[in-house]
């Protein structure tokens, strides 16, 4: 049980999170139109700008976006100073590591935030 709270804990780390939201940005900007002014990234600046800390999406282990061009996790199993793991010795599983299918659902529902807001601002 220890080993996997230290997992979770390097899961929630600064640099993992940086590299989920390099997989995130790099897969986003591979869907989104780059015909805009500035292209995808462009575009992609442009609504993080405006959404700020609005330009999230849930999945099974929490939420993720980004806030004012930083990517977050913000994983349900921690409290809220993201310190300490808060479930119980009994709960904590296998079931609470990021998985690519979680990345794929993360990039889903931010691809539908991009959507409505070209459908809202063109």
């Amino acid at each position: 049980m220890e080993e996997i709270r230290k997992r979770l804990n390097r899961q929630a780390s600064r640099q993992e999170v940086e590299k989920v939201g390099d997989i995130v940005t790099q897969r986003l900007l591979e869907r989104i139109p780059n015909y805009y002014a500035g292209g995808a990234t462009g575009l992609l600046n442009r609504i993080i700008k405006r959404l700020g800390g609005h330009f999230v999406t849930a999945f099974r282990l929490g939420y993720a976006g980004f806030g004012f061009n930083q990517f977050y996790i913000s994983y349900d199993y921690y409290d809220s100073t993201f310190k300490h793991v808060k479930v119980e010795y009994k709960t904590v599983s296998d079931d609470l590591f990021l998985t690519s299918h979680d990345i794929d659902t993360i990039v889903n529902g931010l691809m539908i935030k991009v959507e409505d807001y070209l459908e809202e601002f063109g």
